[in-house]
């Protein structure tokens, strides 16, 4: 009885409105642990309150709370099984926690609720890799390329692929036809700068070095970028020295 007045009592009904309304606030304002208490005020009153458990979910995995994130999670696919969304945030904790095989059997379910939503199967290409599953992730990236050419961060994983697979000329045409999308993408310029430099190529790895951080200057890597810039100049000239003294 105590339980059913708690969630049809309309003062109480109200209170729970007023406290997910802060919830989400906080934490669309980035205040993940600050909006966890009000989510679980929210989910005392009512304990049947789908929003609530998605949105604690989405803030525990924020402060890296991962398994209470998919408990939440669970919590909100049982109350709400047709949400897409769900599967889509389970399968990306599945992947941090590295259960990419928990991963893929939920994304694959929120694939089938919403294809229509790239992010859902970029993510499931992701899980296939972290299986070393490389060609169902390839053919997933391609897939999404073909029905949609302008979706450049298929294209991105497609080229980071190759790249670590160490298919560096495959992986540098991929970046290259980044670039005759959107010249202005700068992870491209990284991407084909790198494999250059592993092929050998310095002269040209360190041009595109260069316009990756003239088109990010303030990138979180810039220290190791710099630091690669100066030693491929140093072994850049050295090669040139060297050739100087055999002619």
């Amino acid at each position: 009885m105590e339980k059913f007045e708690s969630v049809t009592n309309p003062a109480r009904v109200t209170k729970a409105k007023i406290l997910l309304t802060k919830a989400n606030a906080l934490r669309m304002g980035r205040l993940f642990r600050e909006s966890v208490g009000f989510y679980l005020k929210t989910i005392f009153i009512n304990r049947n309150n789908s929003d609530a458990y998605f949105g604690l979910s989405l803030s525990y995995k924020n402060i890296g709370k991962y398994e209470k994130a998919i408990t939440c999670l669970n919590k909100a696919r049982e109350l709400t099984p047709f949400t897409s969304e769900i599967y889509y945030q389970l399968g990306i904790c599945y992947n941090i926690i590295a259960r990419p095989d928990l991963a893929v059997k939920h994304l694959k379910k929120a694939v089938k609720l919403d294809k229509t939503n790239l992010n859902y199967q970029i993510q499931l290409g992701i899980s296939h890799e972290l299986m070393d599953e490389f060609n169902m992730a390839f053919s997933i990236y391609e897939k999404i390329i073909e029905e949609e050419p302008s979706f450049l961060l298929a294209h991105n994983y497609k080229a980071t692929l190759f790249l670590n697979m160490g298919n560096y000329k495959q992986a540098s045409s991929c970046f290259y036809n980044i670039l005759k999308l959107n010249p202005e993408y700068y992870n491209a310029y990284l991407g084909i700068a790198i494999c250059f430099d592993r092929m050998g190529e310095y002269s040209k790895a360190l041009r595109f070095y260069k316009k990756y951080l003239k088109l990010k200057p303030k990138s979180n890597n810039i220290f190791s970028v710099h630091s690669r810039i100066e030693i491929l100049k140093h072994r850049y000239k050295q090669n040139k020295d060297t050739w100087l003294t055999l002619i």
